[in-house]
């Protein structure tokens, strides 16, 4: 480069100025490091790996019972009643989670799934089970009105013939369902309920 400038100039006039045959040559040889110094840099640039902070899911069982959880279809851990599972490393966005309940059913597991979103670099808690109550549909076909009462507690004053209502009552209970006519008791029935179940009882 030295050797190319220094052939390049000549005197003129007693002033050094620079040969018009190797002007030309000049600008090119000056575009082109600058090009190879811009692409350089850029590709630095590019170089510098981005820093994605790691999210965090923890399992909360609120029941009495132990549940086996599962996240994105992998098993993670059995959590015990009233106790949280050790965080799980996972990414953020949309994640599926799934329960099975191990004990204290009467016939059906409560087995459920629920899709949540996760922030990046957060730590998300998950209570479940998320609701433990269950729905029992009292249907009267007879022809009377009828008080309804559960575990000598009257839950409807009145059930009219041919009519429906339901009363919510927690999960994973035993209870005593009696149909009364003037605190005379027309019939009762010991039903068992599961979460995640909805119960009828009809009345003829």
């Amino acid at each position: 480069m030295y050797r190319f400038i220094k052939n390049s100039l000549v005197i003129v006039n007693n002033c050094i100025v620079l040969d018009r045959r190797n002007f030309k040559l000049l600008i090119l040889f000056t575009l082109m490091i600058s090009f190879f110094i811009f692409v350089s840099c850029e590709k630095d640039d590019d170089s510098v790996p981005s820093i994605i902070a790691t999210t965090y899911i923890q399992f909360q069982n609120i029941s009495e019972y132990p549940f086996k959880v599962w996240l994105d279809g992998e098993y993670k851990a059995t959590v015990n009643g009233g106790s949280s599972s050790n965080p799980f490393g996972t990414v953020s966005g949309l994640r599926k989670i799934r329960i099975e309940q191990q004990s204290g059913y009467f016939e059906y597991p409560l087995n459920a799934e629920q899709t949540i979103t996760c922030l990046e670099g957060q730590l998300y808690t998950y209570k479940f089970p998320i609701n433990t109550t269950v729905q029992i549909n009292v249907q009267n076909n007879s022809n009377i009105n009828l008080a309804i009462y559960i575990d000598d507690t009257i839950k409807i004053s009145g059930l009219g013939p041919n009519s429906s209502q339901t009363i919510e009552v927690e999960g994973w209970r035993q209870y005593t369902i009696s149909w009364r006519l003037n605190s005379t008791i027309k019939g009762s029935r010991v039903v068992q309920v599961d979460v995640g179940r909805i119960y009828t009882l009809q009345i003829n």
